[in-house]
């Protein structure tokens, strides 16, 4: 590594966080990591003989161990946006690397949650000024996280851009219309399109009609305007929202071909 230390960033407070990333650890923090075996899965991570796909297997396992301890409802969240993400990416005719590489994006494009604090994230009043800097540092966390375990490039930029907007409004960097990566234009809107049409700690969910009214009111604003069209006109997508509660929780999800859920009743 070039660097001898990866800190979160250097306005983020050490109270308010988990932890550090440090490079003897990884950038893990420390309450996601209590067990041996969590231990040792990120020793496999970080080894760099170590093949890319067990490599990204252990990686899963982690972020399982962290929704089981933690959050699994910001889990499933991942589970959602990344086959919402990966449906828009097969609409707009990405390849199938691509694609899947944008699902496992929109899997884990909150990881960098991880290291705030869960009274944060889930406070149902509205976040100060001083809350709202930290978790709007996740994109940069994240990103962080998983270029330290040499995941590919498209899936860490997907990661650190997925709250940047079309019209340069968006953070950490502001980034504007193409500027943005096309896996991370994706995962932004595949998030929208969750968030709004789920229930959070502060907001209760919107009607697809009402999130459908919401994403094209705010297309080349928010969104890229021809993926609002990819999503508005894929089928898949209302297929697998009536049967999103059926996705399996558990470690074959990038195996898990979502598609067969439309025979589902």
């Amino acid at each position: 590594m070039l660097i001898k230390k990866i800190y979160v960033s250097d306005y983020l407070s050490k109270q308010t966080l988990y932890g550090t990333m440090d490079m003897k650890t990884g950038p893990f923090p420390p309450c996601i990591s209590p067990k041996k075996e969590i231990q040792m899965m990120k020793l496999t991570l970080y080894d760099s003989s170590v093949s890319d796909p067990i490599r990204l297997k252990s990686l899963i396992k982690i972020l399982n161990t962290i929704a089981s301890s933690r959050s699994r409802r910001r889990y499933r969240h991942g589970v959602r946006v990344g086959i919402y993400a990966a449906i828009i990416a097969d609409a707009v005719g990405m390849t199938k690397q691509s694609s899947s590489y944008v699902r496992m994006a929109g899997l884990v494009h909150d990881v960098g949650l991880s290291a705030v604090n869960d009274a944060i994230l889930d406070k149902p009043s509205r976040l100060t000024a001083d809350e709202y800097r930290i978790v709007k540092a996740h994109p940069e966390i994240g990103a962080k996280m998983l270029d330290f375990v040499n995941l590919p490039d498209e899936i860490v930029k997907a990661v650190a851009q997925h709250h940047e907007t079309f019209d340069g409004a968006g953070y950490p960097l502001g980034l504007k219309g193409e500027q943005i990566s096309l896996p991370g234009r994706i995962v932004h809107l595949a998030e929208a399109f969750d968030m709004m049409t789920n229930d959070t700690p502060y907001r209760r969910a919107s009607t697809v009609d009402a999130a459908i009214d919401m994403i094209q009111g705010l297309a080349g604003r928010n969104f890229d305007p021809l993926l609002v069209d990819a999503l508005l006109n894929s089928e898949d997508i209302t297929s697998f929202y009536m049967r999103k509660d059926m996705v399996p929780l558990d470690m074959t999800l990038l195996a898990f071909d979502f598609r067969t859920m439309w025979t589902l009743k």
